[in-house]
């Protein structure tokens, strides 16, 4: 009797974590980024912008859904 009671916890604690985790929406995470300067010349569509590093141009791509790319390294 009571390895049916634990057996049925367990089975009902899978359950709820699976559910908990197919439902849950995937939310990139924009990452904090270093103030070390190391400019990048990039281009989204016609537009050219130098962010400060790669890593800034990355992170304005998390947070507005742009579409910079790296075009070389420099200011533009």
């Amino acid at each position: 009797m009571y390895f049916c009671r634990l057996f049925g916890i367990f089975t009902l604690l899978l359950a709820c974590t699976y559910a908990a985790v197919t439902t849950t929406p995937k939310v990139p995470e924009c990452r904090y980024c270093t103030k070390i300067y190391n400019p990048v010349c990039s281009k989204s569509g016609e537009t050219m912008k130098t962010f400060p590093n790669l890593c800034e141009m990355n992170r304005e791509n998390c947070e507005s859904g742009s579409n910079w790319s790296k075009l070389r390294d420099g200011e533009c």
